[in-house]
């Protein structure tokens, strides 16, 4: 069996993951940190990925861009995409501690 140097499986992991914040990539030492000197690259979702993440349908996720609901998008040669760092702002903007702070969020937003 071949042993591959921790560049080369970072690439193939980084390949393979598609879901999940970077937050538990970087826990699980999948990716690599500022501190290692590596070039950060931007991770993008499709639509389809989105959906399957917050485990809602692609036209909720249509109908939210066109009343400017959700995170930030991108529309490139046509296609929806998603930067991973907007939908983690995105979700860090919808946590609540209770309740009323919630219905707050939702009537305000």
């Amino acid at each position: 069996m071949r042993h591959q140097s921790p560049q080369e499986l970072r690439r193939i992991v980084r390949r393979n993951i598609s879901l999940g914040s970077w937050a538990e990539q970087r826990l699980h030492g999948l990716l690599p940190t500022h501190s290692e000197g590596a070039k950060m690259e931007v991770v993008h979702l499709n639509q389809q990925q989105l959906a399957a993440r917050w485990h809602l349908s692609e036209a909720c996720l249509e109908r939210w861009r066109s009343e400017g609901i959700g995170p930030k998008f991108m529309k490139l040669k046509g296609r929806v995409l998603y930067r991973q760092v907007d939908i983690e702002a995105y979700e860090k903007s919808c946590l609540a501690t209770s309740t009323k702070t919630a219905e707050a969020q939702t009537s305000a937003g």
